[in-house]
């Protein structure tokens, strides 16, 4: 298996992504530390009339050209485990389902807050 790249155009790709995340999210857009593989991580903040939850996307070497980020859901508020455990599976699906290749935060945003 050979090791992921990260080319001038994943990166240009990733930093639109992240920039449009930032106008579009707001307050409610956060980057996060990086942390070891990944050159980017963010976290975006969900709210619903009943229910608080934080989706954290963390975007590895290679994203968006040979891998789909990886997601998961942290409760906040009025979420269960057993919701939570929904909202991360509904966010790998919708990860899943983009175009290979193409940049997907934003519709796995979507899907989850569909969801929550």
């Amino acid at each position: 298996m050979s090791a992921l790249t990260d080319g001038a155009e994943d990166s240009g790709a990733r930093g639109d992504e992240l920039e449009a995340l930032a106008a579009i999210f707001g307050a409610d857009f956060e980057l996060l530390p990086f942390e070891m593989g990944a050159v980017a991580r963010v976290a975006i903040a969900l709210e619903s009339e009943t229910a608080k939850a934080t989706l954290e996307a963390r975007l590895p070497r290679g994203y968006p050209s040979q891998v789909k980020p990886e997601f998961a859901v942290k409760a906040l508020a009025g979420v269960s485990e057993a919701l939570r455990r929904q909202l991360t599976e509904t966010a790998a699906a919708a990860a899943a389902r983009a175009p290979a290749g193409a940049p997907c935060v934003f519709e796995v945003v979507e899907a989850v807050r569909a969801r929550l």
